[in-house]
């Protein structure tokens, strides 16, 4: 009679326990939802052609890029891009009818101009980034193999950051 006694027990509380712990790893998770917006064309449009062209950066902090729109940053892990053709690259997200406001490229570098040393003899590559910024949120850029942030992004080293503008 007592070996029965807890089994009891337990069966009348095991779903209570397994109630209250899904409701308590529930309340855990914040859901979020981002408005979406998708271009509806596919096709370039000949009257959103443009030419971009950069300028070189050179400074010790990210405070210059702006506060305002979506920032994007490309995923080089998945692929890479060849940096003679950032600009056509920019040129053809445009003409699609992404509103593209500004886009920043540094290229991979080594140990942010750090010279070699005895205290340093081994040299670390950083991963090039590049981030794009448009003016609305855009769920299919990723497409292009980007991916949103929800925050100003950070360029380790902004070193020789080219800055792309639309040419007139």
């Amino acid at each position: 009679m007592l070996n029965k006694m807890p089994y009891k027990s337990f069966r009348l509380y095991f779903p209570i326990i397994i109630l209250f712990s899904c409701l308590t790893l529930q309340s855990c998770y914040t859901q979020i939802s981002l408005q979406k917006h998708s271009i509806q064309s596919a096709i370039a449009d000949k009257d959103r052609i443009v030419n971009f062209n950069y300028a070189v950066v050179d400074t010790f902090d990210n405070d210059w890029l702006p506060d305002e729109g979506e920032y994007y940053l490309f995923r080089f892990d998945l692929k890479n891009i060849n940096e003679d053709k950032i600009d056509r690259f920019l040129n053809m997200l445009y003409a699609k009818g992404y509103n593209i406001t500004g886009a920043w490229y540094r290229p991979s570098i080594t140990d942010c101009g750090e010279s070699q040393s005895v205290s340093h003899p081994f040299r670390k590559t950083l991963a090039p980034v590049f981030v794009l910024l448009l003016s609305d949120f855009d769920d299919s850029i990723i497409q292009y193999n980007f991916y949103a942030v929800m925050n100003k992004p950070y360029i380790p080293c902004p070193f020789g950051v080219w800055e792309f503008y639309i040419s007139q």
